[in-house]
């Protein structure tokens, strides 16, 4: 019996949880019925969310058809299976879980405050220094790929080289395939070797100040390295900015939750209403 409780269970309590939908709208239409079991058209958009109005006909029957299967399949279950106590508990535990999930969730949204201030990101950066150091070289770097045989290609490598900023962005933004000028902005070498062919420069040539140009299958390929940062050492704020304002949000949740929790505890001993018998 305990090897097939968890095959089991997630079946069943899908269906439980559609069959219990009592908040059904006015006029919901029925759309299939198993051996009194019901489902309705509002458990169609609760369970499939995204609704196509060009297929929704064939979606609704899809719909009907699985829950048809997984009914009579329950059911089945139901004769043949004696449900003993521990299924019981284990169907009603995840049950409540999935309850108090859905409920921390909306809580969340409206409880959290998503906005973290630089200071707080710093700081964070500051106190967990050792937690931050590169796997990998990173660079700043600004990156030019053109068709070998385009018009005034020579005359763009040399305001290339001399840094006219002005006109390489004029002649990027009309004859460029793809390029990126933003010179602040950190990159490992897989973004790098993502939009420049892997074999054209290797690490070793990616050096601070190197202005590379090669030629890659009618394309000619332009580089220059801005700045470096090799592996073990610490890594730019900018560049695990982003991840660590993830973690002072998923932090900030948590928080929410507990001060919650605490808050209901608090105000449920302070009524009475919890009593301990020893």
């Amino acid at each position: 019996m305990k090897a097939t409780v968890p095959f089991i269970v997630f079946g069943i309590l899908g269906l439980i949880l559609i069959s219990c939908n009592n908040k059904r709208p006015p006029n919901d239409r029925l759309l299939a019925e198993v051996n009194n079991h019901k489902v309705y058209f509002s458990d169609f958009v609760s369970e499939v969310g995204n609704i196509e109005p060009s297929d929704t006909n064939n979606q609704i029957k899809r719909f009907i058809d699985h829950w048809i299967r997984k009914q009579i399949i329950f059911d089945e279950v139901q004769k043949s299976v004696v449900l003993d106590k521990e299924f019981e508990n284990l169907v009603e535990d995840y049950r409540s879980s999935l309850k108090q999930e859905q409920f921390e969730k909306t809580l969340i949204e409206q409880e959290l405050d998503t906005f973290i201030p630089t200071s707080e990101v710093q700081n964070y950066f500051s106190s967990n220094e050792s937690y931050f150091l590169l796997k990998g070289p990173v660079f700043k770097i600004t990156w030019v790929k053109l068709k070998a045989d385009i018009p005034q290609i020579d005359n763009f490598f040399t305001w290339w080289k001399e840094n006219d900023i002005e006109k390489v962005e004029q002649f990027c933004s009309k004859n460029a395939e793809s390029f990126s000028l933003n010179h602040l902005d950190w990159s490992n070498l897989g973004d790098i070797f993502s939009v420049i062919p892997h074999d054209l420069f290797d690490d070793n040539s990616l050096k601070v100040g190197k202005t590379l140009q090669d030629h890659h299958e009618g394309y000619e390929y332009f580089l220059k390295i801005h700045d470096r940062k090799d592996k073990s050492e610490k890594s730019p704020l900018e560049y695990v900015e982003d991840e660590i304002r993830m973690v002072l949000i998923q932090k900030r949740k948590v928080e929410v939750i507990r001060q919650w929790k605490e808050k209901l505890f608090e105000e449920k001993f302070i009524s009475k209403n919890v009593k301990i018998y020893q």
